[in-house]
């Protein structure tokens, strides 16, 4: 009819809050770091995609990984707060990164 509104809320009982924060990457450390960020996937992608911004959202690094699960990033040699995103064909995750 015209002028109704339907609304439909999905739920998916099979996937959990925790499920979905830990997609993509297990872990990244040492953060803040004076040099160097590892980071630690999930599990094995076709491929991965590495995003480094600076604080103006300048891309300082992009760098794409191919069947790897830990990724060592060299930081820029300019102490600052960078905004990594790491992303494949599926998911996208963003971590703030801080170089002292």
């Amino acid at each position: 009819m015209k002028g109704d509104v339907y609304l439909l809320k999905y739920a998916n009982p099979n996937v959990k809050t925790e499920d979905v924060q830990s997609i993509l990457v297990d872990n990244i450390y040492t953060n803040p770091t004076t040099d160097q960020v590892n980071i630690e996937l999930d599990e094995y992608y076709p491929e991965v995609c590495i995003m480094l911004y600076d604080e103006g959202g300048v891309i300082c690094e992009k760098r794409i990984y191919h069947l790897v699960m830990t990724i060592y990033l060299n930081l820029p040699d300019v102490p600052d707060a960078y905004q990594l995103i790491i992303k494949n064909n599926y998911y996208s995750k963003s971590h703030l990164v801080i170089r002292r």
